[in-house]
């Protein structure tokens, strides 16, 4: 019997976002491609992930500019301001990311942080990096040592430079960072 289209509808975006997993983004936009998927959000997502596996970046973006489903739309920013910054474009991505500061859902709440302290350092705006820095709660060893790491490059561009040995000698000797 044949399936119904919701049915088809979420297992081309499973059978595609598998194919992304395994290593295999082209056939992966082949599949996302399918015209039942065309509106579809969770879609347009993954199809991104693709794009950005094959460095197609600008046209990722776009994908994410196509999420409709409010319950994705955060996280579709949050992706075309990494994106943006990959790119090197400050400038569009620092209004992306901002909004994401008060997200409800914490962990795009971090990942925007992390972002913007990374743009601020890059555009020297380091009282803004400092804030960001000081309301950062890092929830994990990993999270701790890129905040430990984007401390070190806030006292390189202070001119603390032995504070910034210091940290960065603390980071390579990490055990954690080592696993």
């Amino acid at each position: 019997e044949d399936l119904d289209e919701t049915a088809r509808t979420t297992l081309l975006t499973l059978l595609g976002e598998a194919q992304i997993r395994a290593g295999t983004p082209g056939l992966a936009l082949k599949t996302l491609d399918d015209p039942l998927l065309r509106e579809f959000s969770p879609a347009h997502l993954w199809r991104s992930y693709s794009l950005v596996k094959m460095g197609r970046y600008r046209d990722a973006i776009g994908e994410l500019k196509k999420i409709d489903r409010m319950n994705m739309r955060e996280n579709a920013d949050l992706q075309t301001g990494k994106l943006l910054l990959a790119l090197g474009n400050t400038k569009d991505a620092r209004p992306k990311l901002t909004p994401l500061l008060k997200s409800k859902d914490t962990s795009i709440q971090k990942e925007a942080t992390l972002q913007l302290i990374s743009v601020a350092l890059s555009q020297n705006q380091l009282d803004e990096a400092t804030s960001l820095l000081e309301e950062s709660s890092p929830a994990n060893p990993v999270e701790e040592s890129l905040i430990r790491y984007l401390d070190g490059r806030l006292q390189l561009a202070k001119g603390d430079r032995l504070s910034a040995v210091g940290t960065f000698q603390t980071l390579i000797n990490d055990p954690e960072i080592r696993k």
